[in-house]
């Protein structure tokens, strides 16, 4: 049945007749599809509606985009970023919690190679008749960009991994091994999001994900051994593999990034012992935990102290924002490329924090801004706007390498 089909029968139901509440004209009308929060809710609990609304988004934007898009001297990796910034996050917003069939997946594809033949001039006739390329071969020359489907498998377990490593008492959590007990009524809805959330773990843990499993077969009577990739998503292939980041993050990116080459894998992590925390030690050993816990609270307090000597040392060792552009220490030229010229043009120490580095920054603004220029300063407008550049550069680079 087609989705124009079930709408009609939706308003056939005398179900859906219009509500009249007062003799006054006053009435409640049904809808069949309502937008809330950017996404498209519809009556039969299907994503068509809302999957035909982003790819409209997603066409909207490529055609705002088409300047750039024809721009001979735009680099064709700065495209790249700003077609995965615009037209692709328009096309899956949202798409973490959608009940996907193959078809859906289809039409995201469709519209994503189009999209790429667009920006890189391929014309149809080249893709069916002159030189056969493929879609592959045009993802490749768009620098190996991932297909759409590959990007929603990692959007998917992106907020799948959030959602695991989310306290237990997360609404999202607790859904997410919550079931009904009743069995599913005949002709529902077609997907669901489980199934969508399997499928994109199968495709992000192949190995984890796949099963071997024996059945007799009654004609030969003997035992077949098959295999097969998990169907209900347990919880035993993934959970562990989702509560540690590093690694999960490390899966997506293998995911997302096949012909790169893979960072080493990171090792698991393994929650830490807590030995003052253990049973077996609160009877037999209490005078030695409270004479240790003791020797921790004196070294806690040595630390401490030499924390605050340090911070001290600090702050007197950091010039007065006043007398910043007499600093010589650093090479004017390097600022904004190296970390250490950038940080000691800030006047500040090189294991200086990133808090601290904000609000260095944020203070030395307010003496060499031009705006917030003062004769007593002792040097020129001039000087103390190109100072305040220099400062600015320092301060983009430190940011952005954090």
């Amino acid at each position: 049945m087609t989705p124009k089909q079930r709408e009609e029968l939706y308003w056939q139901s005398p179900t859906t007749n219009r509500i009249d509440l007062n003799d006054d004209g006053e009435f409640i009308e049904f809808t069949a599809h309502f937008k809330y929060l950017g996404s498209y809710f519809s009556f039969d609990l299907t994503d068509d509606m809302d999957i035909k609304n982003r790819i409209t988004k997603a066409n909207q934007a490529m055609g705002a985009l088409r300047h750039f898009w024809r721009n001979p001297y735009a680099d064709l990796k700065a495209k790249k970023l700003i077609f995965l910034a615009i037209p692709a996050n328009l096309l899956l917003w949202g798409c973490e919690t959608w009940a996907l069939r193959q078809s859906h997946i289809d039409k995201l594809n469709v519209f994503w190679h189009r999209a790429i033949r667009n920006i890189l001039g391929i014309r149809m006739s080249e893709v069916i008749d002159d030189d056969h390329i493929t879609n592959k071969q045009i993802r490749k020359i768009f620098h190996d960009i991932p297909d759409a489907e590959t990007i929603l498998n990692a959007r998917s377990t992106t907020y799948l991994g959030k959602v695991t490593r989310s306290p237990d008492q997360h609404p999202p959590k607790l859904l997410m091994t919550a079931w009904v007990k009743n069995p599913r009524p005949k002709s529902g809805v077609l997907s669901t999001n489980k199934k969508a959330m399997v499928r994109s773990l199968n495709a992000l843990l192949p190995e984890e994900t796949t099963e071997t499993f024996t059945m007799n077969c009654k004609r030969t009577n003997t035992t077949i051994t098959k295999t097969r990739q998990n169907p209900n998503g347990k919880l035993s292939n993934w959970y562990h593999i989702a509560l540690d980041k590093k690694l999960w993050e490390w899966h997506i990116y293998k995911l997302t990034h096949p012909n790169s080459p893979i960072p080493p894998k990171p090792s698991p992590t393994r929650p830490s012992a807590n030995p003052a925390s253990s049973d077996e030690s609160n009877h037999n050993n209490s005078h030695h935990s409270n004479k240790n816990r003791s020797d921790e609270q004196r070294h806690s307090n040595r630390r401490t102290n030499n924390n605050r000597n340090t911070n001290n040392q600090n702050q007197q060792d950091t010039p007065h924002p006043n007398s910043n552009h007499t600093n010589s220490n650093y090479n004017p030229d390097l600022v904004g490329r190296t970390r250490l010229d950038s940080i000691r043009a800030l006047g500040l120490n090189d294991n200086a924090s990133t808090l601290e580095i904000k609000h260095r920054f944020r203070r030395l603004s307010l003496t060499y801004h031009p705006d917030k220029y003062d004769p007593t300063l002792g040097i020129s407008k001039d000087a103390a706007t190109a100072h305040f550049q220099l400062l600015n550069n320092a301060y983009t680079y430190l940011r952005e390498e954090h």
